[in-house]
């Protein structure tokens, strides 16, 4: 398998998109061989740098011309009408012209009568013509588009203007992958900037998960969400997948999902508009049982009250109000075939909460849990605030065999940054690639089917269902990590030389605003910003009194500030400072005491080094809560396990601690030393290139 890419790399490699490849592979222009175990398209490594030699640039099979060059003409082009649109009617809002522009679009691309200007032909004549052609077309496409279906509002020259640049761009032959990106580029651009963003879904997520899916894309795909069509596009041109059905409750929308199929040349698509609802309500009803694969971003961030709809659902039923996104989980459930496949976003909330306890106990019951992605917390923003993961679920009852472990990873980018624009790293030879760790994942992904060992950093496999699930049980990526596994093994196993934290600390809590103590003018103060991830530093700034304006907490040396607030990033540390100062009141103040025990007193740097170990992370990575801001309760805090301080494991540990320590500064010294040295290095170099350069030294 070394001489075979993936269809991400692939893509990559050849610098196109992933529907590119799925169309080339139908023409037969780059054949994709079948990955044996999971049928993934993959492609010979030699194919693909014969077909990279022959040609240093994409080209049209017809006209010869750039793809890129075509692409980037018609991105331009789209841009031109919108502003026409815009300078017709000045009072007109960003949807109202995304509304007449998608018509435009639907009027010179995808009829079948000639839009050209006939010779001679007038704008008046002209303009009238063209609007008797739309409205022939909108005839044909159905009554429930409501006012999507009305007739173009332009005035007679905005039109003929608008349609005469579709038509220079008809001329130039671009395959509907072109054209269907422009439109997509257009869709994301409006609902950016527009109210409603909840209908948009990142393309990197869209993308991600229809490739998650490939080995189950077949038969009728759904999904019952389908906004402006992003989930459908990406598995429009599965060879598979025999029908596509998008369900929508906004008519806007529904209309903009077809346009989008049609534009990237999808020709087996049908949306439907449902009201009362929509895909919760009475009217999805003739769509149960028979579905082979959905994928959706369901609105998982409102509740939904209506008693009669929330009383046709186990999870809904005798509730005041339930989460939309929870109901989807089992609507889906209703839509899929016995054996189908559903990939879903959901907040983790639905993983991790105690009031969503009844939610995870009708996954288990009723589907195969595959897959569970945790996504970084910016996947959404700048529009929603909240950790997210995609779920991957089969529903009992089908034959084909898979991995009996879930299949766990966390993303911490998708290349984008938290306003939406992409995020890209660059190579050594300056060639950008997105910053993401999806790519990563996909490849552990099709190892884990292959049921081979996955070879990566937040990726793991775990038996959720052994030993059965208990009270208090949880779905998401931190509640079923290895390190939290293995921390209660070792607790099962010394159970016996282990002490909760709170019989060998006492907690300093005195709270103080400085902002109110009219004699103070500067504190000595430690905020998180100031506490090391990982390695146990801390320091100690002055700060004006009055600046600042939350409550703080004393500590004192020898004291241990242990961070509540994302304990991931373990920000534990001993105070070594000579005088005490104030803390960030998201941190607990501990003091070791030796007055509980007889048997020792621990030393605050040993006690602060266990607390950041993987040990106690993984008592903790369970009581992790919130979706926004991960934090730990001072209660959790109190109830860490630690080791009993007997003096001889005490003694032996200290050492420990001491000769590690002093090995990792050495280590940092010599790098340190190393640095310098390539610096002067590099310094010389140049100045020995500038003598080489004008004839020599003068030596």
């Amino acid at each position: 398998m070394q001489d075979l890419l993936s269809l991400t790399e692939t893509a990559t490699y050849l610098g196109v998109s992933k529907g590119t490849l799925r169309n080339w592979d139908r023409s037969g222009k780059l054949i994709a061989v079948r990955h044996p175990v999971n049928g993934y398209r993959m492609y010979r490594l030699s194919e693909i740098e014969a077909l990279r030699s022959s040609s240093s640039q994409k080209t049209n099979k017809e006209t010869g011309e750039s793809i890129d060059a075509t692409a980037n003409e018609w991105k331009r082009s789209l841009s031109k009408i919108h502003n026409i649109i815009r300078d017709s009617d000045s009072t007109s809002g960003i949807m109202e012209r995304f509304d007449e522009m998608s018509k435009l679009l639907q009027l010179g691309l995808l009829q079948s009568e000639s839009t050209s200007r006939l010779k001679g032909e007038s704008d008046p004549a002209y303009a009238r013509r063209l609007r008797h052609i739309h409205a022939q077309g909108m005839s044909r496409g159905g009554e429930s588009l409501g006012r999507y279906s009305e007739p173009i509002r332009l005035p007679d020259s905005a039109l003929c203007q608008c349609v005469e640049i579709i038509n220079s761009l008809n001329n130039k032959s671009a395959s509907f992958d072109i054209r269907g990106l422009a439109y997509e580029q257009f869709i994301q651009n409006t609902f950016d900037k527009s109210d409603n963003q909840q209908y948009f879904t990142p393309p990197q997520v869209v993308e991600f998960m229809g490739d998650m899916m490939q080995p189950f894309l077949h038969g009728v795909a759904c999904d019952p969400a389908c906004g402006t069509g992003g989930f459908l596009r990406v598995i429009a041109a599965e060879h598979d997948v025999t029908r596509l059905v998008g369900l929508e409750i906004d008519p806007r929308l529904a209309w903009i999902s077809q346009l989008n199929l049609e534009m990237h040349g999808g020709t087996n698509s049908e949306v439907h508009i449902l009201g009362a609802g929509g895909s919760l309500g009475s009217e999805a009803k003739p769509f149960f049982g028979g579905v082979d694969v959905i994928l959706t971003n369901p609105p998982f961030g409102s509740d939904y009250k209506d008693p009669e709809i929330l009383g046709a659902f186990t999870l809904g039923k005798g509730r005041p109000s339930r989460r939309r996104g929870i109901l989807f989980i089992e609507q889906c459930f209703n839509f899929l075939k016995p054996g189908g496949t559903i990939a879903i976003v959901i907040d983790d909330g639905v993983l991790n909460s105690p009031s969503t306890e009844d939610v995870r106990q009708f996954i288990l019951s009723k589907f195969d849990v595959l897959a569970i992605v945790s996504l970084p917390v910016a996947a959404f923003q700048p529009y929603a605030n909240v950790a997210t993961s995609v779920l991957i679920l089969r529903k009992q009852g089908g034959a084909n065999k898979l991995p009996k472990q879930t299949f766990f990873a966390k993303a911490e980018s998708i290349g984008r940054k938290a306003n939406g624009d992409d995020e890209f790293t660059f190579d050594e030879q300056g060639r950008a690639q997105l910053d993401s760790d999806l790519p990563k994942i996909l490849t552990q992904w099709m190892r884990h089917l292959s049921d081979e060992t996955i070879t990566a950093n937040n990726v793991y496999a775990a038996d959720i269902s052994s030993p059965g699930p208990k009270r208090g049980f949880r779905l998401d990526f931190a509640y079923n990590e290895p390190r939290r596994r293995d921390a209660l093994a070792r607790i099962q196993s010394r159970r016996a030389n282990l002490v909760e934290l709170s019989e060998v600390c006492t907690e300093r809590n005195e709270p103080y605003l400085p902002a109110q103590d009219v004699e103070a003018t500067t504190i000595r103060f430690t905020g998180l910003a100031h506490i090391s991830p990982m390695v146990g530093k801390a320091r100690q700034v002055e700060v004006a009194a009055k600046s600042v304006k939350s409550a703080v907490k004393r500590y004192e040396p020898g004291d241990i500030i242990f961070s509540k607030l994302r304990p991931n990033l373990r920000k534990v540390a001993a105070i070594s400072f000579q005088e005490g100062g104030f803390v960030s009141s998201e941190c607990i103040v501990l003091t070791p005491r030796a007055d509980l025990l007889q048997t020792g007193t621990y030393d605050s740097e040993l006690l602060a080094a266990i607390l950041r170990s993987d040990f106690v992370y993984g008592q903790l990575i369970g009581t992790v809560t919130g979706i926004g801001r991960p934090r730990i309760s001072v209660k959790d805090i109190r109830r860490i396990l630690v080791p009993s301080p007997t003096p001889e494991r005490l003694k032996a540990a200290a050492i420990a601690l001491r000769n590690g320590r002093d090995a990792a500064e050495t280590l940092r010294s010599k790098a340190t030393a190393l640095l310098e040295e390539s610096e002067i290095l590099s310094s010389s170099t140049l100045s020995t290139v500038v003598d080489l350069a004008i004839g020599g030294s003068d030596d």
